[in-house]
């Protein structure tokens, strides 16, 4: 008698449905929880990997163009969107460093500016030890007073100045830099703030 082929190792289509199914919902389930706790869009991406199975099993039933059409779009898709953002988070951050750039030459010390965790670093080497163990995990210190320590998640020198996307309560605006946004297709600004004189 002949031999019977030999298995793939793969299982039933039904059994990798069920498994890409489950998959999906957990990493939707995840996606929902840290969006309930920190809504940040990077954590959408949690998701992603069980997506892109779930629609690879949806379009490998079907053959010829309909896969090559599929696929075209998703990556014009992906490339349209990863130009657009590219363009949005380098000119945010130019008008950011441009903030930065005017304060340091109207003299204002360095220490005295909160530009965000990249320039407060590279102001003050010594707050990458800005950190204590607690029961959960190292905790950033340093974050500046309340109520602002309870939004800022990186180590600040001092909080007289900062560059903001937002008005803060207990700050003027001393200056606005716009730059254009592909994003939202439109104008934006970042706000160089200063704290209010106390009494």
């Amino acid at each position: 008698g002949g031999r019977e082929p030999a298995s793939s190792g793969l299982p039933p289509a039904a059994t990798m449905n069920v498994l890409a199914g489950a998959f999906l919902v957990a990493g939707l389930g995840t996606v929902v929880v840290q969006t309930i706790v920190l809504d940040y869009d990077r954590y959408y991406l949690m998701a992603l990997p069980a997506v892109l199975i779930c629609l690879s099993l949806l379009i490998n039933r079907a053959h010829g163009k309909l896969l090559w059409t599929v696929s075209a779009v998703l990556c014009a898709g992906l490339a349209f969107y990863s130009t657009i953002a590219c363009q949005d988070y380098m000119s945010w951050n130019q008008a950011r460093w441009h903030a930065i750039a005017e304060l340091e030459r109207v003299g204002v010390p360095p220490l005295q500016i909160d530009g965000g965790p990249e320039y407060n670093y590279l102001a003050n080497p010594s707050l990458v030890r800005a950190c204590q163990l607690s029961a959960a995990g190292y905790v950033i210190t340093n974050r500046g007073t309340k109520p602002y320590c309870d939004w800022r998640w990186w180590p600040i020198s001092g909080e007289r100045f900062l560059i903001a996307f937002n008005e803060v309560p207990g700050y003027n605006v001393v200056a606005r830099t716009s730059f254009f946004g592909a994003l939202t297709w439109s104008r934006r600004q970042i706000l160089t703030l200063k704290r209010e004189d106390r009494k």
